[in-house]
């Protein structure tokens, strides 16, 4: 078939049939890649990012607060999880800053987020539970380490 293309002068047709079959690999791999890319860095809740703020600006109390919001974590488990965010900060210094090492869509109501703080002696590891009500996501459980391996996920880190 490709000598017949050859004999009646198909050399452009051919190498347009190749060029064709580069050009679809190229977009079926680019759009891969994005597809994953995105599926990586999905968008942690709103509550999420506000408490972050909160306790990179003001203190860890205010945080909590906007944390525990509208969901169901008990008034005594949130004054003990300042006390452990506070005891962090003691330990490590101050909140410098943070990263969202990922984001885990169990169902279209409910999300893990993976938080690192970093302060001024090393990282903290926080692990949200998250909960879409009909008034908006709100935080369920918080789970706090200064060791990673406690907290986030081995495939999180392998990317």
């Amino acid at each position: 078939m490709i000598s017949s293309m050859v004999e009646k002068g198909g050399q452009v047709k051919l190498f347009k049939i190749i060029r064709f079959g580069v050009v679809l690999v190229s977009i079926i791999a680019v759009t891969c890649t994005f597809a994953y890319a995105q599926a990586a860095v999905q968008k942690a809740p709103e509550v999420i990012y506000k408490g972050l703020e909160l306790y990179l600006t003001k203190d860890e109390s205010v945080a909590v607060d906007e944390w525990i919001s509208g969901g169901p974590i008990p008034e005594e488990n949130a004054r003990a999880l300042v006390k452990v965010f506070r005891d962090l900060k003691v330990a490590y210094g101050k909140c410098t800053g943070y990263y969202v090492v990922g984001v885990e869509t169990v169902s279209p109501t409910a999300k893990v987020v993976y938080v690192q703080i970093n302060y001024e002696k090393g990282p903290g590891y926080v692990k949200f539970y998250c909960y879409k009500q009909a008034e908006g996501w709100v935080v369920t459980k918080v789970d706090l380490n200064s060791d990673y391996e406690s907290i986030v996920p081995e495939y999180f880190l392998k990317r």
